[in-house]
């Protein structure tokens, strides 16, 4: 009895992941009819990266933090440049992880398309309410009910062929 109470936070943590990555990606899979295209958990250079959002905005590498919500349930950026939940900081910090995940599949790209592309690094907070950030980052921090809208407000920056040519590769790396 013992062994399963030490163990049980650990399975509660990555069933609520789990279904933290299901639903973004459900979320992800209503682009497709935008001309988007997502790939799930890809492992690139020997990391996941949970979500690729290849389209017409450019590259989104996304990472999904699925924490239970506690205190307020708002998810900001900080004056300091850091994420807190509630205002206090998470253990490990999603902003490093999504700017991780952004630089492997930039690197990846470059090295499969011979071009520089630059990925945008996401975080999504399922379950979050997000307040704008105090201070600019690099990092896009949102909830799964405005990934829509973040997408259908980027700018072009992606033409057909490019987004064919860089799918094809990201396809060829997910079935590997």
């Amino acid at each position: 009895m013992y062994r399963i109470w030490r163990v049980y936070p650990e399975f509660r943590n990555l069933n609520l992941g789990e279904k933290g990555e299901r639903r973004v990606s459900e979320v992800l899979r209503t682009l497709r009819h935008k001309d988007y295209v997502t790939f799930d958990d890809l492992l690139l250079e020997g990391v996941n990266v949970d979500h690729v959002v290849v389209g017409p905005g450019g590259v989104c590498a996304i990472e999904t933090k699925t924490y239970s919500v506690f205190g307020n349930g708002i998810a900001g950026i900080a004056p300091n440049g850091k994420l807190h939940l509630s205002g206090k900081p998470p253990l490990k910090d999603p902003l490093k992880q999504a700017r991780a995940s952004a630089a492997i599949v930039s690197a990846e790209l470059k090295r499969w398309i011979r071009r520089d592309t630059w990925v945008n690094p996401v975080v999504v907070l399922p379950g979050w309410r997000i307040d704008p950030p105090k201070v600019e980052t690099d990092v896009v921090v949102m909830n799964e009910q405005t990934i829509a809208e973040f997408f259908k407000t980027r700018p072009e920056k992606l033409n057909s062929s490019e987004i064919r040519e860089i799918c094809s590769h990201l396809d060829r790396s997910a079935r590997s």
